[in-house]
C-alpha cells in the first residue's frame, strides 16, 4: 500500500540524493581518468571523463537498490524468474540505442555541426567512447526510468503522474546542470 515513503517529494528527494552522491562518487572516477592525460591524448580523456563520471549514478543507484527492498523493479527484471524486462530485452534496448546513437552522429554530420576526420582507426578509442557515452546516457536513464519513474508509477493509481513528472524532473536536471 501507499505509504509517506511513496509520495512526490520524497521519491523526488531520493532521485536527488542518487544525483549528487552518484555525481560526487563520478567525479572522482572523472578526476582518475583525466591524470592520465598528456598532450597528445588530453582533449580525449577529457571528454571520456566527463562521460565516465557518470558511472557513478550506476555505482550508488545499484548500492540504494540493494539496500532498500522495495525498489528492485530493474533487479527483478534480471533474477532467475524475470517478468517483463529480460536481459534479452535489455540487450534489444541497448541495440536500439546505439543505432539512434549513430543516426544522431549522421545527422549531426550531415547537418554539419560536427565534422569527421581520420587519419587513423583507433579500434580501443572508439570503443572507450561508446562505452563512455553508454555510462553517460544509461546512468541517467537509470536513475529517472529506473528509480524515479518506478517509485512515482508504484505510488499513484494514475500512471499520468510518473508520465508526466519524470520528464520534468529530467529536463529539470539538464537546465539546472547542462
Amino acid at each position: 500500500g501507499y505509504t509517506w515513503k511513496d509520495s512526490m517529494i520524497v521519491s523526488i528527494l531520493i532521485f536527488f540524493m542518487m544525483f549528487f552522491v552518484g555525481s560526487g562518487i563520478g567525479l572522482a572516477i572523472g578526476t582518475i581518468i583525466k591524470l592520465f592525460s598528456n598532450e597528445g591524448n588530453a582533449e580525449f580523456l577529457e571528454i571520456l571523463g566527463d562521460n565516465f563520471a557518470f558511472l557513478g549514478y550506476w555505482i550508488f543507484a545499484f548500492i540504494y537498490l540493494h539496500l532498500v527492498k522495495s525498489d528492485k523493479p530493474i533487479l527483478r527484471a534480471f533474477g532467475r524468474e524475470p517478468r517483463g524486462n529480460t536481459v534479452k530485452m535489455a540487450l534489444w534496448g541497448l541495440l536500439i540505442g546505439l543505432c539512434l546513437n549513430a543516426l544522431c552522429i549522421g545527422i549531426a554530420v550531415f547537418h554539419g555541426d560536427i565534422q569527421l576526420s581520420f587519419t587513423a582507426f583507433p579500434v580501443l578509442k572508439l570503443l572507450l567512447v561508446f562505452l563512455s557515452v553508454f555510462a553517460q546516457s544509461g546512468g541517467e536513464e537509470l536513475l529517472c526510468r529506473g528509480v524515479l519513474y518506478q517509485r512515482l508509477r508504484k505510488a499513484y493509481r494514475n500512471p499520468w503522474v510518473a508520465i508526466l513528472v519524470n520528464p520534468l524532473v529530467f529536463v529539470l536536471v539538464h537546465i539546472l546542470i547542462p
